[in-house]
């Protein structure tokens, strides 16, 4: 007994049209969201700092790696387990890189605070 694995949400058009369809949607959407207007309204002009860039690029970069994810899973769905195994290998990947910076940071930080001259004591010169 063969049982097609696939999701049929687009029944009409070919499965590879249909992830095209997204991948060129979610491509689409992403370039129109980063892209700014050249002077924005009064309400968006607290959209422009670099927190809030930051945390749009991240948000894009989500949806079109969303938008990739599931035009692959709708072109290839036997491909599911290789996907999943580089979204964890990435995943770790970002968390020791992450994890590094954090480390580097505090070790860099102890290092300025052990030579700055506002935390040798008097009583003990180096």
């Amino acid at each position: 007994m063969q049982t097609n694995t696939s999701i049929n949400v687009f029944t009409s058009i070919s499965q590879a049209r249909a992830a095209s369809i997204v991948a060129v949607s979610a491509a689409v959407t992403a370039v129109a969201m980063i892209a700014a207007p050249e002077s924005s309204p009064k309400l968006f002009r607290k959209l422009t700092g670099p927190v809030s860039t930051i945390f749009q690029h991240s948000f894009i970069l989500l949806l079109l790696g969303n938008g990739f994810v599931i035009a692959l899973m709708l072109l290839v769905p036997a491909a599911y387990i290789w996907v999943l195994g580089a979204y964890l290998v990435l995943l770790l990947i970002g968390a020791f890189v992450e994890y590094g910076m954090v480390v580097h940071a505090h070790r860099r930080l102890k290092t300025q605070r052990a030579s700055s001259p506002l935390h040798r004591s008097p009583m003990h010169p180096r």
